[in-house]
C-alpha cells in the first residue's frame, strides 16, 4: 500500500516506486494509431467513392478530378504507414474536402 499516486495510466508499482510500463504505453500508442488510421481511411474511401461517381456519371464539378487524385494519393500514403512506429508517425496531410 502506498499513498503515492501514479503519474500516468501506464505506471506500475515496482515495490518502491511507480515506474512506467513502457510495453503497455507502446501498445496503447499503436492501438490509438490503428484507430486513427482506420478513421482516416474510412473518410478517404467515402470521399473517393463520391468523387468517382460524379466523374463516372459525367456530373463532376470543376476540380473534382484533381480532388479525386489527391484523395487517392492520400489513401495510398495512409496504407503505407508503419503503425508500429507509433507514437512517432508522420501522418500525411489530408486533402481539402
Amino acid at each position: 500500500v502506498t499513498t503515492l499516486r501514479p503519474a500516468t495510466p501506464f505506471d506500475r508499482w515496482s515495490g518502491d516506486d511507480w515506474v512506467i510500463d513502457e510495453v503497455a504505453k507502446r501498445l496503447a500508442a499503436i492501438d490509438a494509431a490503428k484507430y486513427k488510421k482506420c478513421q482516416r481511411e474510412l473518410k478517404a474511401k467515402e470521399i473517393i467513392e463520391k468523387l468517382a461517381d460524379a466523374l463516372d456519371l459525367n456530373m463532376a464539378l470543376d476540380g473534382d478530378e484533381a480532388r479525386l487524385t489527391a484523395w487517392r494519393k492520400y489513401r495510398v500514403l495512409l496504407n503505407q504507414l508503419d503503425i508500429n512506429m507509433a507514437p512517432d508517425i508522420e501522418w500525411p496531410l489530408q486533402p481539402a474536402e
